[in-house]
Parts: structure tokens; sequence; C-alpha cells
């Protein structure tokens, strides 16, 4: 059946089929979700869509802050490292104030995201999904 599905740019839109990364996200409702973000990641701005959809949204600085661009393709791949995520967990465990979902942009690992999503759930004791990324628009 349609649901509304976050996107990218915080604004909820009708959708039918999803991956299962992303079921989690359409039900968020005010309070109970935070949508984690990225410092040096530009493809996603979390402050914005959490006040779009009424969340809290914060930024996590994962890297060395001299690491000046992260990729999607790049992070996704390191979400794939099992010490990765538990550094992620953790910090977004802290974070929590009383929300029970995370949203994430959608990058959980480029070969099993649900594993990457399980594997995030058990460590931060909240439900996680993914959030679609707004489309590029190349320039040539």
């Amino acid at each position: 059946m349609n649901c509304l599905l976050p996107t990218g740019a915080g604004t909820l839109r009708p959708t039918y089929l999803i991956p299962k990364t992303m079921v989690e996200g359409t039900w968020v409702e005010e309070g109970n979700t935070l949508i984690v973000g990225f410092k040096g990641f530009k493809d996603f701005y979390a402050h914005y869509v959490g006040d779009q959809l009424k969340c809290r949204g914060i930024n996590l600085q994962l890297l060395d802050p001299s690491y000046q661009e992260l990729t999607a393709t790049a992070l996704a791949r390191l979400m794939e490292t099992k010490s990765f995520r538990e550094r992620i967990g953790s910090e977004i465990k802290k974070q929590l104030q009383r929300e029970t979902k995370i949203g994430l942009p959608a990058l959980l690992g480029v070969h099993n995201p649900m594993e990457v999503k399980e594997d995030l759930e058990e460590i931060i004791g909240a439900k996680v999904f993914e959030i679609p990324l707004l489309p590029h628009r190349f320039q040539g």
C-alpha cells in the first residue's frame, strides 16, 4: 500500500514500494525521531530535514576534521565495517533524548544494508531507517 516516506528535502512523499531499510521512516512523529547527518557530508542536511519533519536533527563528527568532504559511497563502505558502526552507534546513543527512531541518510552499506541497520539498532537501542538522498544535477 502507499505510505508517506521522508525525503532528503524534509518532505513526505507518497510512495508504494520501498526498501526494507526505509520502512520505519513511514511513521515519523514529532518528538520520537532523531535525524542524524555527518559533518563533511554535503548531500544531507540533518538540521533542515529535522526542522521540516518537526524532529531534532544533529550532525556527528566521525572522521578527522581535516577530512573536508565525504561521499555517499565512502560512507556506505565505512558503514559496512563493524568498528565504524560501533563508533557511530555509540555516538548516536549518547545523543538520544526520548527518541525511539533514528533517521540516517540512505548509505547503510553497499552490499548488505539490512545487516548494517540491524546492527545499529542493537547498538543504539532504537529503530533505524534510511532517508533517500536528493538527486544530483551534474553540470558538464
